[in-house]
């Protein structure tokens, strides 16, 4: 059974691969020689990029709070913004 833990787990034993393999300065040679690094690679950028945006929200959403001024409407949002990055919605 093929699960996605051995996508994480095996692509640290894989052999490094050149991917941007350049003759000259026009032509670029893709070599990707094993499928499971680049999933494994691209499930990581993801991960990454779901991360930063977590942080983005949630410090977005404290400084909307601690500048609201006590203005419930704002205070509401920001709330609001807070709740849906740590439920990601």
């Amino acid at each position: 059974m093929f699960l996605i833990k051995d996508l994480l787990v095996k692509a640290a034993y894989a052999a490094p691969i050149d991917i941007f393999k350049t003759a000259d300065a026009t032509s670029v040679d893709l070599k990707i020689q094993n499928v499971q690094t680049v999933v494994s690679t691209g499930i990581k950028a993801l991960i990454g990029a779901a991360g930063l945006l977590f942080f983005v929200m949630l410090v977005w959403g404290g400084i909307q709070f601690v500048t609201s001024g006590g203005d419930k409407a704002q205070a509401t949002a920001a709330k609001d913004r807070i709740t849906h990055a740590l439920l990601a919605s």
